[in-house]
């Protein structure tokens, strides 16, 4: 079609896998879990009660630090940023404690959230590097043409 781009590499990349998960409550099979560290964000998605799908975004150099680890090497560096609270971001859980505090004490709303602890990656399928980069159609409408999602 002959679409003119601008492109702008953001000079980091996610790291995606699938992933063997085990729970300590099988009712939490179906959260999503996200953090926000300092590497960059850390999102398991579930597809099934025991795998789930892995992106992980960070510049390019801890990406190929990951990507560069055993399987047993990346396990246990997963499973320390899904749990470790000093990796976290801290103005973030600020933010989530005054909310639950607000919830409990204003709403008389007990935060179920409190309880549920981030499963245990057992194993990882094959991983990739996704370079991640902005690319914007110069035009999003032509001649008998129009771009759209």
């Amino acid at each position: 079609m002959g679409v003119r781009t601008l492109q702008w590499n953001y000079d980091q990349k996610s790291i995606v896998a699938n992933l063997k998960l085990i729970y300590s409550n099988p009712e939490d099979s179906c959260t999503a879990w996200q953090r926000f560290i300092r590497t960059g964000p850390l999102a398991v998605l579930p597809l099934s009660s025991d795998q789930a799908s892995l992106s992980w975004s960070s510049d390019d150099q801890f990406a190929s630090k990951l990507m560069d680890m055993s399987e047993t090497e990346f396990v246990d560096s997963l499973n320390r940023a899904l749990c470790d609270q000093s990796s976290q971001n801290v103005v973030t859980n600020s933010t989530l404690d005054l909310m639950d505090t607000f919830f409990e004490n204003v709403c008389n709303v007990k935060n179920r959230l409190s309880a549920i602890v981030p499963p245990t990656v057992v194993g990882v399928e094959k991983r990739f590097a996704i370079p991640l980069s902005l690319v914007q159609p110069a035009h999003y409408v032509d001649h008998r043409v129009a771009l759209i999602g």
